[in-house]
C-alpha cells in the first residue's frame, strides 16, 4: 500500500484510500467524517493547524482509551466519545 493520501481533518488523522474513500465517503456525510484529498483539495489555516495539533497516534491513543479501537466503524463513530 502506498502512502497516505487522504486526511479525515475532524479526526486529524491520515488515511489510506481505501479508508477515505470505501469507508468514510461511502458510508458517512461530511458532517461526520470529514475528507480531504492532500494533494488534490485546497486547505485553509484552520484545517492545517488541526493536522498539526492532532494525527494517527492521538487518535489510536483516544480510541484505546474508549475501548473503541477494535469495534466496528459504524458503532466507534456513532459513540459519544467520537
Amino acid at each position: 500500500m502506498g502512502p497516505s493520501q487522504y486526511v479525515s481533518v475532524n479526526n486529524g488523522a491520515f488515511l489510506c484510500f481505501n479508508c477515505a474513500c470505501g469507508i468514510h465517503r461511502h458510508h458517512y456525510g461530511v458532517e461526520v467524517s470529514f475528507i480531504k484529498s492532500i494533494q488534490e483539495d485546497q486547505w485553509n489555516h484552520q484545517q492545517l493547524r488541526a493536522l498539526t495539533s492532532s494525527g494517527n497516534k492521538p487518535l489510536r491513543e483516544f480510541m484505546d482509551f474508549y475501548d473503541l479501537t477494535y469495534e466496528p466503524v459504524q458503532k466507534r463513530y456513532s459513540t459519544v466519545a467520537m
